[in-house]
């Protein structure tokens, strides 16, 4: 960011924060609210969105390029992470107050928020589960998603597990050069 920022004013002339004359982020005093001005995430939608035929740049070009969009999409996932620990925290509050006030909902100056209660399955005993969808054929109940760590584990000690075999993906490592 810039030392060049730009003051935000209230509809009374009071100032509640500033932009950041380079990046277009508005900060205000509030830590709890800090804001992309819909300009901006345009315009970094659309730098990342550029057309750009990869196929005619040289492959260091595009190592280069892959190493600065994992960097940047590093830092702005550390921003994502923390919006969402202060979302979280801010929701768990929430919850935990509304109900002893007798409220189910809560206005602010621009937002209302309303906490609803809804109950949800959770597997309490796999093998009733487990036979339950057998007799009943209810395959649908079940997802077929396997614990890869513990099927390396048995391949490991030279066990075979009936019905799982293996699928060869790419992946691409990159660091910066020293």
């Amino acid at each position: 960011m810039s030392d060049l920022h730009i003051a935000v004013m209230d509809s009374n002339g009071k100032q509640v924060g500033y932009r950041d004359a380079d990046t277009g982020l508005v900060f205000y005093d509030s830590p709890f609210h800090v804001h992309y001005t819909k300009e901006v995430a345009d315009k970094m939608v659309a730098e990342v969105d550029m057309e750009l035929d990869i196929t005619t740049l040289p492959l260091g070009t595009l190592a280069d390029m892959l190493y600065n969009l994992k960097a940047e999409r590093s830092v702005a996932q550390k921003v994502v992470d923390r919006l969402k620990a202060r979302e979280n925290e801010i929701t768990e509050h929430i919850i935990n107050t509304l109900p002893k006030s007798n409220a189910t909902g809560v206005a602010g100056k621009y937002a209302r928020v309303t906490v609803s209660v809804k109950d949800y399955p959770t597997i309490t005993d796999k093998d009733a589960l487990h036979k339950y969808i057998i007799a009943n054929d209810a395959w649908d109940i079940s997802t077929a998603a396997i614990n890869a760590a513990a099927i390396k584990a048995r391949w490991e000690v030279g066990e075979k597990v009936d019905g799982v075999g293996t699928y060869t993906k790419a992946t691409v490592s990159c660091v910066k050069n020293k």
